[in-house]
C-alpha cells in the first residue's frame, strides 16, 4: 500500500485597518513561522519515523507550481495499514501542529483532512492510489502486498 501527502501553502487576509508599521512587523512575524515545502516534509518524516510505519518516498513535481506549494508522499508497507496504524502518524501529525479537519473513507482508504496554517494536507491508508508508483525494495517485493501503504498530499491555496 502506499500513501500519498499533498500539501500547500497560500497567503492569508491582511486586515486593511491596521496601520502600516503593525503590518510590517506582521508580516516580519509570518515570514519567520511561514510553513515551507520543506517544513511539511520535514515534518512528515519526522511524524512517519516516531509512529514506526516506514520511510516516505516524495514523489516528483509535475509543475513549477508545484514545487512551491505542493507535497507528494507515499510510504510503502509490506501490508496494508490498519486503521490503528494511520491513527498512530495522525497523532504525530497532529503533535507537529497539524489539527484535524475531518475523516473520509474513499476508495476503501481511510482519509484524515488536516491543516496547517494556509496547508491543507490529507493522509490515509489502504489500497495505493494509481498514480502512487511506488516500488518496495527486492528484497520485500515477494511478499509485499503491491497496493499497501500510505499517501499523504499536502497544499496550499496559492496560485
Amino acid at each position: 500500500m502506499a500513501a500519498v501527502l499533498l500539501t500547500g501553502c497560500g497567503g492569508g487576509r491582511g486586515d486593511s485597518k491596521a496601520e502600516p508599521k503593525a503590518n510590517a512587523r506582521s508580516a516580519e512575524a509570518v515570514a519567520k513561522t511561514a510553513v515551507t515545502v520543506e517544513a511539511v516534509r520535514d515534518g512528515l518524516v519526522a511524524a512517519v519515523k516516531a509512529a514506526g510505519v516506514g520511510q516516505p518516498e516524495f514523489l516528483a513535481h509535475s509543475t513549477d507550481r508545484d514545487s512551491t506549494c505542493v507535497v507528494k508522499a507515499t510510504v510503502p508497507t509490506s501490508t496494508t495499514p490498519d486503521t490503528k496504524a494511520v491513527k498512530r502518524v495522525i497523532a504525530k501529525l497532529k503533535m507537529r501542529g497539524w489539527p484535524e479537519e475531518g475523516r473520509a473513507v474513499q476508495s476503501g482508504r481511510d482519509i484524515w483532512l488536516l491543516s496547517k496554517e494556509s496547508w491543507t494536507a490529507s493522509f490515509g491508508g489502504g489500497p495505493a492510489q494509481e498514480d502512487a508508483s511506488v516500488t518496495l525494495p527486492d528484497s520485500k517485493r515477494e511478499e509485499a502486498d503491491p497496493s499497501a501503504g500510505f499517501a499523504f498530499v499536502a497544499f496550499c491555496p496559492k496560485i
